[in-house]
């Protein structure tokens, strides 16, 4: 893919999602790539703007990772970055990038990509410097072991994956890859807890006692999203099947328990629709020490518009408290929809008390 087509499908976004902010123009091309002007720009890029580069991404994700269609993806991903930058939007423009059948053509472009999640402090940090070494095998750079090694000594321990990637074969020969993991395998774990450490570490730990609300999200600020690179340990994200004008973007929200036993964390999705509102859902999960999911249950949100509305108390690290909610409108979402559609009031259909038992299951009390 030649960089001036890239240019030219990028230059398309320009105005998008700018109604009410024209004093702001989204970053050129070439401002996604330079660090100053990224750092300058997220200072002052309205909260529309971030929400608009969602909608982008999760469409380019569509059709890197479901319709297989990588080198669509790339402009969406360009424009997404153009409005937002985020450590995800490069991770994942990186490998659109790898994945299309001009790879060996866009391997520097990716890499570029990949510089960007890295200071963004993409994690998990080890599959960015896997991919950067992957990229950089392609150019023939030879500080692709340098980057495979620290992917590996950092937590990248897939050794298939190491063996069999055919960028890395184009510089390096299997006996040569071979070796390297060998010696950057000294002092780590399995696979599959080391990713698990990756993951749960991001969630900082709950101050007690604590609740979610319909004011939860907005006091939140930025959220920092979960890479797909941890969709083991959320289903509804392994699964969810991503379509042209519904997306969820999932993000870490806090750490309820962790013991010898078990871990408890809650995440967040927000669900971006075609309509102006973009409903949220807090989820609560229990996980083994070694990463095997116990119990999950959506606690707090809602999943979609027309869904009941659910708010929750933690009074300490076993105990929560669920209230249900139905939602009512100014006007008939049947007729109207909700966007531009103001609640007037909440009506309370049921309460519902929990502990966590020692096993790190969710009982109804």
């Amino acid at each position: 893919m030649k960089h001036s087509l890239l240019v030219l499908f990028s230059a398309t976004l320009i105005g998008i999602g700018c109604s009410g902010h024209k004093e702001i123009q989204p970053l050129s091309y070439t401002g996604i790539f330079n660090k100053d002007s990224v750092k300058e720009y997220l200072a002052i890029a309205p909260s529309a703007f971030a929400d608009s580069s969602k909608k982008l991404f999760l469409k380019a994700v569509d059709l890197l990772k479901n319709k297989k269609k990588a080198e669509a993806s790339v402009p969406l991903f360009i424009q997404s970055l153009e409005l937002y930058p985020t450590a995800s939007g490069y991770y994942e423009l990186g490998n659109a990038l790898m994945a299309n059948e001009n790879a060996y053509n866009d391997a520097d472009f990716a890499f570029k990509a990949y510089s960007m999640a890295e200071l963004m402090d993409y994690k998990p940090w080890s599959h960015v410097l896997f991919q950067k070494a992957c990229a950089a095998s392609v150019s023939e750079d030879s500080r692709s072991s340098d980057f495979l090694t620290y992917a590996i000594m950092n937590g990248f321990v897939h050794r298939d994956k190491v063996l069999t990637n055919k960028f890395l074969l184009k510089y390096h020969s299997q006996e040569e890859l071979n070796s390297i993991y060998v010696k950057a395998m000294a002092g780590n774990g399995d696979a599959d807890v080391v990713l698990w450490e990756g993951y749960s570490k991001q969630f900082g730990q709950a101050a007690f006692p604590f609740a979610i609300d319909s004011g939860t999200f907005a006091s939140i600020g930025e959220t920092v999203s979960i890479s797909y690179d941890f969709e083991k340990f959320i289903p509804e994200m392994r699964d969810y099947k991503f379509s042209r004008d519904v997306g969820k973007d999932f993000f870490y929200f806090t750490r309820v328990n962790d013991n010898k036993v078990y871990k408890t964390v809650i995440y967040g999705a927000q669900l971006f629709e075609a309509e102006d509102a973009s409903p949220v859902s807090y989820t609560l999960a229990s996980f083994t020490p070694t990463g095997r999911l116990i119990d999950k249950k959506v606690i707090a949100g809602q999943l979609t518009l027309d869904s009941a509305f659910r708010e929750c108390s933690f009074a300490s690290n076993n105990e929560f408290e669920v209230k249900e909610y139905q939602n009512v409108y100014e006007k008939d979402t049947e007729k109207e929809g909700y966007a531009n559609n103001p609640i007037v009031k909440r009506d309370l259909l049921n309460t519902y008390k929990y502990s966590i038992d020692s096993t790190g299951r969710f009982i109804k009390l």
